[in-house]
C-alpha cells in the first residue's frame, strides 16, 4: 500500500488535534528508540499523563511533515492542545520544575450531564472566575459554567462519595 504525503500530512494533524496530548517519538512508549524519547515518555508517565504517540521512524516523511507543521527540526516533539510544547530538554525542564503536570494531566470538570476536561491550570483560572462571582468559559470547549453549575457537581461527587461508603 503507497501512502501519499497528503495522507501522512493528514494523519499528523489529524493526531495532533484529536489527542490532549500527542508525542511525536522514535519508537513508541513501551519500546523508545533513543534516549530523547524514553526520557520525555518517563516524564509524561511520572506526571500520570494521558497521552498518544506516532513512531516517526517507519518513514522519513513523518518527520518532514512534523517539522514543517511545528518549525520544529528535533524528535521528540510534545503538543498539548495542539500546541508545540517543545523536545526533550523542554519537557524535562518543566517536569523538574512541577509544570509538566499542571499542562499534561486534565483536571475533571463537571458541566451539565457531561465531563468536560481542561489542564488544572485552565481549570483553576476558570475557578478563580467563580469565586468571584463571575461567569467561566471551561478552556477549549467554549462551554460556559456558572457558580450554580459548580454546586451541582460539588452536590454530586458528594452524593456519590456518599453511596460509595
Amino acid at each position: 500500500m503507497i501512502i501519499t504525503e497528503d495522507e501522512i500530512r493528514q494523519e499528523v494533524l489529524n493526531s495532533i488535534a484529536q489527542n490532549r496530548v500527542m508525542l511525536f517519538m522514535k519508537g513508541t512508549p513501551e519500546r523508545p528508540m533513543c534516549g530523547f524519547s524514553m526520557r520525555v515518555t518517563q516524564a509524561l508517565r511520572d506526571v500520570d499523563a494521558d497521552f498518544a504517540a506516532m513512531d516517526i521512524l517507519p518513514d522519513p516523511r513523518i518527520r518532514q511533515v512534523l517539522s514543517a507543521r511545528s518549525g520544529w527540526p528535533t524528535i521528540p516533539q510534545l503538543f498539548v492542545n495542539g500546541e508545540l510544547v517543545g523536545g526533550c530538554d523542554i519537557t524535562l525542564e518543566l517536569h523538574e520544575s512541577g509544570e509538566l503536570a499542571k499542562i499534561a494531566v486534565p483536571t475533571l470538570i463537571l458541566v451539565g450531564d457531561r465531563d468536560q476536561f481542561c489542564s488544572v491550570e485552565e481549570g483553576a483560572q476558570a475557578y478563580r472566575s467563580l469565586e468571584k462571582g463571575e461567569l467561566a468559559v471551561l478552556p477549549g470547549t467554549g462551554h460556559l459554567i456558572t457558580p450554580l453549575a459548580v454546586q451541582v457537581a460539588i452536590e454530586f461527587l458528594e452524593r456519590q462519595l456518599a453511596q460509595a461508603a
